[in-house]
């Protein structure tokens, strides 16, 4: 949904700033856009995966002594 705006006199269409359903849709946007996914491997049980994730500026500069592993609930 975007939003009308004026700005002398012009019709400016705006994107409204995202309103979190809640404090963990909030959490998962700022994770997702600080941190990348490296590698996702399936474990023993169907229900759990793992990850190795690294923040996208250590990725730049190479720093992969900072990747973490991850285990993800599938349910």
């Amino acid at each position: 949904m975007f939003l009308s705006s004026y700005l002398d006199g012009i019709m400016l269409s705006v994107i409204p700033v995202a309103r979190w359903y809640s404090q963990l849709e909030k959490e998962q946007h700022q994770l997702t856009s600080e941190w990348v996914s490296l590698a996702r491997f399936s474990l023993a049980d169907e229900f759990y995966y793992g990850s190795f994730v690294i923040r996208h500026d250590d990725l730049a500069a190479g720093r992969l002594n900072e990747a973490l592993s991850v285990t993800e609930f599938s349910e």
